[in-house]
């Protein structure tokens, strides 16, 4: 039996990640090691997820919580934190504190998230699409 949480329609689960290249830390290992198998990461043991979305250099993943974790390059402000090295995921907070996120996105260098009160927060690079702080 799978159990709903919250509003959204996720079911609680940890976050996996694997790849051949971990450069950046955008598996949230804290290393630049390969993952040849889906290994779970151990910076968000507590949380659950429900959905994952990757970039170039950059994974976003939204906690059923409503709380959105980064990890990866930091070059372009993409992970949404300040203090973030990008080696272990990072929750975003600033305007998103008090938010609860029901959607996320990313291109190669930028972050979309749908909040519950229909909200449209953006960051990271825009060169391509127009990324405003935000979009009401």
């Amino acid at each position: 039996m799978i159990r709903k949480t919250g509003s959204s329609n996720c079911c609680p689960a940890k976050l996996f990640t694997w790849g051949g290249d971990g450069d950046d830390g955008r598996l949230g290992h804290g290393d630049r090691e390969s993952k040849l198998v889906p290994t779970c990461v151990a910076a968000l043991v507590e949380p659950n997820f429900c959905q994952v979305a990757c970039g170039r250099r950059l994974t976003v993943a939204l906690a059923t919580s409503g709380e959105v974790y980064t990890m990866g390059s930091t070059v372009y402000g993409q992970l949404g934190n300040p203090q973030a090295d990008g080696k272990i995921p990072l929750l975003v907070e600033g305007n998103l504190s008090k938010k609860f996120v029901e959607e996320i996105a990313c291109g190669d260098y930028h972050v979309a998230v749908l909040t519950l009160r229909a909200e449209v927060y953006t960051w990271g690079k825009g060169a391509i699409v127009s990324c405003s702080e935000t979009w009401a």
